[in-house]
This record gives structure tokens, C-alpha cells and sequence, in this order.
């Protein structure tokens, strides 16, 4: 069965679902005990709070005079989140979710819950079910890093484009490693220096030098290229601010999409849609809405009045639909 071309984008929403899920504001305090001080989360963006966690470590270690402060704060707190995210459980959504349809799933999350969803010709889950496929060896950040995972619609990749949690180091938590995630992806976006590229052996992206068919040409390609080439369903992913990054993407996917409309580039733009989960009692943050909605993003509201769990399986229903008509 061959897949569609269309992608998925998925945050943390259906971890919510999870009995064994673990709030940010709770790791966090547990982290903060590794760092040697409470902090106070208030209103800050969590990218900000780990780095005021890593910081608060390091002057207390500086304090004490000892060797090797900084990296070892950091290496502690980052192996203690991933020991944590590895205890969680796939849920219903995880599950359905995988054997929609979708062949390439980009996620932020660090977890392998989609991975270990995964189903069987029989229906059954099968351990293990998936493998790393990593298109180029990263050490810290993550634009080829994906795993394989058989079902029975076929072969599917997951994505993790903030890193995972087999590998400590690759998760994107503090501002530092978030500016320079971002980097990471302009470098790549940008036009290659022939020399440049036999000197460093630097990546570029294919799709930008006009080669559509990069997912059968045996060289690396990334997630970026997915972003930006293929409709592109986001779901369950609150877009903080703070995910640089990812505004920046949507930003740059919507400026090709002009570019290509008065320039004539040939270059094919994909569709974004953005899925909003709400209830008649809450509020929907509309100023986010606006801004999604110039760079091009179609919103999606679903209804979750009878719950968050059959929210999301309406969701995923009207998924299956779109998928069908492409």
C-alpha cells in the first residue's frame, strides 16, 4: 500500500491522555532538586526555565570550587528527563494515530510512544516494532534523526525533530540549544557553496536545489524538506512562542508559497492546517489564530465537549478523511 505525501506534525497533546503522564511544572520541581535550588515556573517559557535550572547549578558548583561543573549539571539534569520520559505509556490515540495513514510523522516530543503503538498484521503490538533509520549521524541536533516503524499500512518514520530520549544530549530544552537548533536549520536552507560543501561535508537541503524526488535519490535528506514540500497537519502541538524555530519555518514555508505564486519557481509549496481542540467553555487564543492565519495556516476547530479522548478521535476521523481525498 503506498502512502500518501501528506505529513503529520504532532506535539504532546495525546500524551495528556497517558495515566502515567508527567506535567511540566512536575518535572521540573524534580529537576530542580538535581540543581540545588525551587524555582519558581510563573509565566516563563520552559526554554528559559531550564537554562535558569542549568545556570543556578553551575554557580552553586563554581561555589564549591568543583571540576567539570558545567557540563556535568546539564549532563545530570538532561539523563534524569529521559529517564522520565522513557516510563511513558502509548495510549488509544497513539495507537489509531500511527495506522492512519500518514508515512512520515514529524514529532517534538521525546518519548517512543508512537513508536511502541505500533501494530502488527494481526492487530497486535509488537515489540520491538521499530528501528533507527537516522539519515546522517547527529550528535546533538536532529534534522535526520527518524525511526522505522513497521505497521500494517506499511513503513512509517517518526521524526523526532527536538530530539529523543535514547540520546540525552539531543534534546532541545534550554534557549542555547534553541537558537542554535535554528541555526542549524538556516544553514541548510541556504544555498550551498560547492567548496564550502567538500571542505566541511555540510548538508543542504535538495528540495530548495530543485530535486522533488530526494526521498529516492539515496542521499540524506530532512524533515525540513517534508515542512516545506508536503501538506503539513499540525495536531496536538500548542505552538508556544518559544518554539522558534518552528514560527520560523511557517514564516519561511509562507514566503516561498509568495515567492513561488509571482516568481514562477516551480517549487511545490505544501498546505499547512492547524487542528485546535476546544470546548464551548473555554477560550481559543485567537491572537495565535491571526498570526497562523497570515502565514497561510487553514485552522481546524474540533469540538471536545464530550471529552478530550473522543475529541481526539473525532479529530483523527476527519485526519482519515483528508488523507483519502489526496
Amino acid at each position: 500500500m503506498k502512502l500518501p505525501d501528506t505529513i503529520l506534525l504532532i506535539g504532546n497533546g495525546p500524551n495528556r491522555l497517558s495515566t502515567d503522564d508527567y506535567s511540566w511544572k512536575s518535572i521540573i520541581n524534580q529537576l530542580s532538586h538535581l540543581a540545588g535550588k525551587t524555582i519558581d515556573f510563573g509565566n516563563k517559557p520552559l526554554p528559559l526555565v531550564f537554562e535558569e535550572l542549568v545556570l543556578i547549578g553551575i554557580f552553586r558548583e563554581l561555589k564549591f570550587h568543583k571540576k567539570r561543573y558545567q557540563s556535568m549539571i546539564e549532563i545530570n539534569l538532561r539523563n534524569h528527563l529521559a529517564s522520565l520520559i522513557k516510563t511513558l505509556k502509548s495510549n488509544s490515540v497513539h495507537s489509531r494515530m500511527i495506522n492512519i495513514g500518514f508515512r512520515h510523522i514529524l514529532t517534538t516530543n521525546y518519548d517512543y510512544c508512537f513508536e511502541n503503538s505500533a501494530l502488527n498484521k494481526n492487530n497486535e503490538q509488537t515489540i520491538p516494532a521499530w528501528i533507527e533509520n537516522h539519515l546522517y549521524q547527529e550528535k546533538k541536533y536532529s534534522l535526520f534523526r527518524r525511526n522505522l516503524i513497521h505497521t500494517v499500512n506499511g513503513d512509517i518514520f517518526v521524526w523526532h525533530i527536538h530530539g529523543e530520549a535514547n540520546i540525552p544530549r539531543s534534546l532541545i530544552l534550554g534557549y542555547d540549544q534553541y537558537v542554535n537548533h535554528l541555526n542549524h536549520l538556516i544553514n541548510y536552507l541556504s544555498v550551498p557553496n560547492k567548496q564550502k560543501r567538500l571542505d566541511k561535508q555540510e548538508l543542504y537541503s535538495p528540495f530548495l536545489q530543485h530535486n522533488t524526488n530526494y526521498e529516492n535519490s539515496g542521499s540524506p535528506y530532512s524533515w525540513i524538506d517534508l515542512f516545506l514540500n508536503r501538506d503539513l497537519h499540525i495536531v496536538g502541538l500548542s505552538l508556544d512562542y518559544s518554539e522558534i524555530a518552528l514560527w520560523w519555518l511557517l514564516s519561511f514555508k509562507a514566503r516561498m508559497y509568495v515567492k513561488n505564486f509571482y516568481v514562477k519557481n516551480n517549487i511545490p509549496i505544501g498546505k499547512t492546517y492547524y487542528y485546535v481542540l476546544y470546548d464551548n467553555l473555554g477560550e481559543i487564543d485567537q491572537q495565535k489564530i491571526h498570526l497562523l492565519e497570515s502565514m497561510g495556516v487553514k485552522i481546524i476547530n474540533i469540538n471536545i465537549d464530550r471529552g478530550f479522548e473522543k475529541g481526539y478521535h473525532s479529530l483523527m476521523s476527519e485526519l482519515k478523511r483528508k488523507l483519502r481525498s489526496h
